[in-house]
């Protein structure tokens, strides 16, 4: 098996992505809410110097759609990160993922043993010239969808089916004594068997007259894009090699 390695061109100002649970902290900072929290003094230290790299242009920390890991309170959660982030926004993780997969098969495809990888793959323009042109602005506009009260009801219900349900797999790798790394590997290869089962459910069920809902759709999505990128960039260089993911 011939060895590849991955080089990544690293932003010239450094990003940091920030975890929803310390975004969560800062809303309720901003309320006045935390002032039993433990971690409040290490909080507040954290959000004092990123802001104060952030103005200077010495540090990206953008908005990375970590506001799907709320339930409720989006103004708040939104009014605590934009004045770190400035406005920049991050690409979605599965952008992200989407274009790593296609980069590898542009190298596999052309027998590179160098898979190239670039930080602006997250951002749809250099962060850096994005960060000085807000700290230029005297304001930052920002909008907030709130979502109904049917909807953040249906989404805690399935936060704590999901909880509940990895909570029971977590005593059963336990008990069998299943270690971390051995478990991510299976839930790496999970998530791809189950996007081409949902591929390919999806096309039986169109060519078949069926219909299909959006989570059919979202779910087959990233393996049809896969197969268009295939097919586009494999062409008459292919010599007959398949796509395969397994």
């Amino acid at each position: 098996m011939t060895k590849v390695s991955v080089q990544i061109e690293r932003s010239r100002v450094p990003v940091i992505w920030l975890d929803a649970s310390i975004i969560f902290r800062l809303a309720r900072i901003r309320k006045g809410a935390a002032h039993t929290d433990p971690d409040l003094p290490r909080v507040m230290f954290l959000r004092d110097q990123i802001y104060e790299l952030v103005r200077a242009g010495k540090l990206v920390c953008p908005n990375a759609n970590q506001a799907k890991e709320a339930l409720a309170g989006f103004s708040d959660f939104a009014d605590a990160l934009v004045p770190l982030s400035r406005g920049i926004r991050a690409r979605s993780p599965d952008y992200v993922q989407s274009r790593q997969e296609i980069k590898a098969m542009e190298a596999y495809v052309a027998n590179r043993t160098e898979i190239p990888l670039s930080f602006r793959d997250l951002f749809d323009s250099d962060p850096a010239k994005k960060l000085q042109d807000a700290n230029e602005d005297s304001f930052v506009v920002h909008l907030v969808e709130e979502k109904s009260d049917e909807s953040v009801t249906s989404a805690k219900r399935s936060h704590q089916v999901v909880h509940e349900q990895w909570e029971e797999l977590r005593k059963k790798c336990n008990s069998a004594g299943v270690k971390y790394e051995e478990q991510l590997l299976r839930e790496y290869e999970g998530a791809v068997g189950i996007r081409l089962e949902a591929s390919t459910a999806f096309y039986a069920n169109l060519a078949n007259g069926g219909g299909y809902n959006q989570i059919d759709y979202d779910t087959a999505l990233p393996i049809m894009h896969l197969g268009i990128a295939w097919q586009h960039i494999s062409g008459p260089t292919n010599d007959g090699r398949e796509l395969r993911i397994s």
